[in-house]
Formats: C-alpha cells, sequence, structure tokens
C-alpha cells in the first residue's frame, strides 16, 4: 500500500472523529473569548468586546472545516455541516440582535445544547453517520 492509499483511508475512517474533536476546541476557544471579554472587559458592551472575538474563531474555523469536509466527503455532506452551522451562528448571534446582558447568556445556555440535541436527532446526521459507517466497513485499516 502506498503512502498515498494508507493517507487516504486513515482520513475515510477517522475524519469523523477529527471534526469533532475541531469542534470540541472551537467551542472552547468560544467560551474562552466570552471570559476574556467580560472579565477584561466588565463594563463594555457585547459588540465592543466579544463580538469580534467570538465571530473571528467561528468565521475561521467554520470555514476551514466547510473546506475540508468538502474536499474529504463531497459536497453534499459539506451542505449538511454548513446548515448546522448556520444555526449555531444564529444563536450566537442573539445579543448583536439587541439581546444584551443576562438575559442573552441565558439564550446561548439554552440554545446551544437544544441545538446540539436537534443534531444529533435530525435524519441528515443519521444518514451522515451510516456514511462513515459504511465507509469504515468498505476500506477497513490494515492492522
Amino acid at each position: 500500500m502506498t503512502p498515498l492509499q494508507f493517507w487516504r483511508r486513515w482520513m475515510l475512517r477517522y475524519f469523523p472523529i477529527f471534526i469533532f474533536a475541531f469542534f470540541s476546541v472551537l467551542l472552547a476557544l468560544v467560551g474562552a473569548s466570552f471570559t476574556v471579554a467580560f472579565v477584561y472587559f466588565p463594563g463594555a458592551s457585547y459588540q465592543q468586546t466579544a463580538a469580534p472575538l467570538v465571530f473571528t474563531c467561528l468565521g475561521g474555523s467554520v470555514v476551514l472545516s466547510l473546506v475540508a469536509v468538502a474536499v474529504c466527503r463531497g459536497y453534499e455532506c459539506a451542505r449538511q455541516a454548513m446548515m448546522v452551522f448556520a444555526a449555531c451562528c444564529l444563536v450566537l448571534a442573539l445579543p448583536s440582535l439587541g439581546l444584551e446582558g443576562p438575559r442573552s447568556l441565558k439564550l446561548h445556555a439554552i440554545g446551544a445544547p437544544v441545538l446540539a440535541l436537534w443534531a444529533l436527532s435530525s435524519r441528515r446526521y443519521r444518514d451522515m453517520l451510516d456514511y462513515f459507517r459504511f465507509v469504515r466497513e468498505t476500506f477497513p485499516l490494515r492492522r
């Protein structure tokens, strides 16, 4: 097996795990940016502090992730991932629409888990997992 074939099989098998780990790091970055903004700039508004940090982290990560998904999985998978991220961006954008302070943080705390549960239970997500399972069974790695 050539190195290119090994790399292709490895990516087909472990890419979903990499993506989920990447998004966990992304959420940690978003949480850290909120913490920095509200601890070090307590008097400033959301638009002046947290919004630029959050949308820089989120936007860059989403673009890179969608490019990676499109290259390794194809257009349809990238489109499904984009729909989930559009919903997440909507929740993050709620404070910018005029809901600031503790009320917006409550919306984040409630909205993010609801979106995660929706994504995990949606038919598109299950179809994507079935596709990953099919790829794993079709292209097993040699041990």
